[in-house]
């Protein structure tokens, strides 16, 4: 589940940085070294949508910040690239450590399970002395886990007035990642503990006493990550063009070759150069004779290169169909709509009323 204020705040975070501008490489670091409660920094977000999940969410970072697609690594060798399953996991080991924070969700979690054990035992007890065969036992078992309303109770603490009691956010703690208990690969035995390690450029050693994800943070923002910068430029020229220099963006192997390699040069240096200005960066491109030439019909072929003579052709996203009809509906789209958050905050008020045993 993603929380509540952890999506308002995150979003909050997304909408304030694109309207100051923050330089691209900055924003992606502070999410990627984010840490604390979600009303006090939003970027926490990024790591709260994939709760318990660290392996996938590393593999969702290399996939959008670094166009390197390892999640096979993660089971294996990658059957189809260089990277072993080593090296994903020493990768992984950068942010293993992240925990979530939401001391209210987690004491009504652990209370219902020590109701449960509860029930359990006296269901046991209960089956071992019945002459039914114990079908009387479980039916007052089933009536017993039904009355606790262990989702509903859930729901109320993650919802808005939840999150007045106790807002969610991310904490670092200490943590040893290993290989899985079927690990096969040459390179390693199972539960071996694995290192942070990065997968290419520099290295990024953990100091002691310095926080991992903000190493790892560091060296993928780098301007000499090797990809960091190639897939920023790419994915803003695909926006204003239709299509990248090199496709598949998120699949970038040693051998791949930008359609227009000198172009693809020059435009990583001027992202430098400009400091990771995006808005400076588009309207250098939006000034270009390519992007103010003719628009092609011809959709992009997959897999033959293209020489840009103008931008392509295209409908709108789903996304900027969705933002027209909002414009065209609300001149202020972006305020906050205080009757109906009063509403929710009323309902959730008389939940937590109806049911005085959450007070205790």
């Amino acid at each position: 589940w993603r929380d509540w204020s952890s999506d308002v705040c995150s979003s909050d975070l997304l909408r304030e940085s694109l309207r100051a501008n923050k330089p691209y490489d900055r924003f992606v670091r502070e999410m990627l070294s984010a840490k604390g409660l979600a009303w006090d920094d939003g970027a926490v977000g990024y790591y709260l949508r994939d709760p318990g999940m660290p392996l996938d969410n590393l593999a969702l970072t290399s996939r959008v910040f670094l166009g390197t697609r390892i999640e096979c690594a993660q089971c294996h060798d990658h059957p189809f690239d260089q990277w072993k399953q080593t090296q994903f996991y020493r990768l992984a080991a950068y942010t293993y450590g992240n925990q979530t924070l939401n001391e209210a969700y987690a004491g009504a979690r652990d209370e219902f399970r020590a109701r449960e054990e509860a029930i359990r035992s006296d269901f046991l007890k209960e089956k071992a002395a019945a002459t039914d065969g114990g079908k009387a036992a479980e039916a007052r078992r089933v009536q017993r886990l039904e009355a606790m309303e262990f989702r509903r109770v859930l729901n109320i603490i993650r919802g808005g007035v939840g999150q007045l009691f106790s807002p969610v956010g991310l904490e670092r703690r200490p943590a040893t990642l290993k290989l899985p208990h079927d690990f096969k690969e040459a390179d390693g035995k199972p539960f071996d503990v694995m290192t942070p390690a990065t997968l290419f450029g520099a290295a990024a050693p953990v100091a002691p006493g310095e926080d991992p994800a903000a190493a790892f943070a560091a060296w993928v923002t780098s301007a000499d990550n090797p990809r960091f910068t190639r897939v920023a430029v790419n994915r803003l020229w695909r926006s204003l063009f239709g299509a990248a220099l090199l496709e598949p963006l998120d699949d970038l192997r040693e051998e791949t070759r930008a359609a227009v390699p000198g172009l693809e040069e020059r435009l990583e240096a001027l992202m430098r150069e400009l400091r990771y200005d995006q808005r400076a960066f588009l309207a250098i491109l939006a000034r270009t004779r390519a992007y103010q030439s003719v628009a092609q019909r011809a959709e992009p072929e997959p897999g033959v290169p293209s020489l840009f003579p103008g931008p392509f052709l295209r409908r709108l996203t789903a996304e900027q169909a969705w933002d027209s009809l909002v414009a065209l509906t609300s001149h202020e789209p972006d305020a906050r709509d205080l009757a109906r958050e009063a509403a929710r905050s009323e309902e959730h008020t008389s939940e937590l009323q109806s049911r005085p045993y959450l007070v205790c």
